[in-house]
């Protein structure tokens, strides 16, 4: 069951936030450290009202901000570097900063596959340079598939700050509900893993198309 929990959970980190307010780890004392290892830090947080914890990941990529964005806006590669998403496709082009997509999990059995619509849409944070891509879940865009349970309830964002030496700092803010009835201390302890690996991948990959 365990492995079950960790597949379902690594396909609900492709979550994101709607509501433009942008939290940032230094502006409340809430966050506490779940994981650290390889450059890459999880925090974790509770929210009022869910029984689910929402959770920061921070690391530092040798890529420019540009490299990023242009990794994390195809789409299609997505199943690449994203923790268990086994697809993903553009279902609607609004303009070169938003777009809706759809991305399907494949989950062993006797759990359901699950599958969500997702609206992304990229903001510049006033004058500090600061870039947002922030997505978040549209669950009655497209019919829902028979076959397939859809994830109904996600949002958060990537951000990205530009430093010193070509180095990019990204922020990746995981919050949502699986709907999944299992206890809340099984759930929040199976949402550490998969946005770390997602970090992991995207930096690995992001320094790879530089050098």
């Amino acid at each position: 069951m365990n492995k079950l929990i960790f597949l379902s959970f690594g396909f609900i980190v492709i979550c994101g936030i709607c509501s433009g307010q942008h939290i940032e780890i230094n502006d409340s004392k809430d966050w506490e450290l779940s994981k650290e290892k390889d450059g890459i830090q999880i925090y974790n947080r509770s929210v009022e009202g869910s029984k689910l914890k929402e959770f920061l990941g921070i690391t530092r990529i040798h890529a420019s901000i540009e490299t990023i964005i242009d990794l994390i806006n195809d789409v299609e590669n997505k199943p690449n570097w994203m923790s268990n998403l086994a697809s993903a496709k553009i279902i609607k082009k609004i303009s070169d900063d938003e777009h809706i997509d759809y991305y399907e999990s494949e989950i062993p059995w006797p759990i359901k596959n699950k599958d969500i619509v997702m609206h992304f849409k990229l903001e510049q944070e006033g004058d500090s340079g600061s870039i947002f891509i922030n997505y978040w879940s549209i669950p009655d865009y497209i019919p829902e598939k028979e076959s397939i349970s859809r994830l109904k309830h996600a949002k958060g964002y990537f951000k990205l700050t530009s430093l010193e030496n070509g180095i990019t700092e990204l922020r990746y803010l995981v919050s949502s509900d699986p709907e999944i009835k299992l206890p809340a201390w099984a759930l929040n302890k199976f949402m550490v893993e998969p946005p770390f690996q997602t970090l992991y991948n995207l930096r690995k990959l992001g320094e790879k198309v530089i050098n």
